[in-house]
């Protein structure tokens, strides 16, 4: 199957796009937050007997009205 990759996005204002533009984290092109989940793309640090061996990933980016990154939590 295939792994997750969700964005959600929590503009300022509307910017009245398209589903694809969407996509693509609106290349950049946002004043607002993006929150990016993506499902089992990292090696799990912990090694202990039944852990998952992967786990999921969840990165935050801050963008003000001149689309520069104020927040990159990666």
């Amino acid at each position: 199957m295939a792994r997750g990759d969700f964005r959600l996005f929590i503009l300022r204002d509307n910017p009245v796009r398209t589903s694809s533009e969407y996509a693509h984290g609106l290349d950049g092109a946002y004043d607002g937050i993006q929150i990016h989940l993506r499902e089992g793309v990292e090696r799990n640090p912990d090694k202990s007997k039944g852990s998952a061996s992967r786990v999921h990933s969840i990165d935050v980016y801050v963008h003000d009205e001149k689309f520069e990154n104020l927040i990159d939590s990666k």
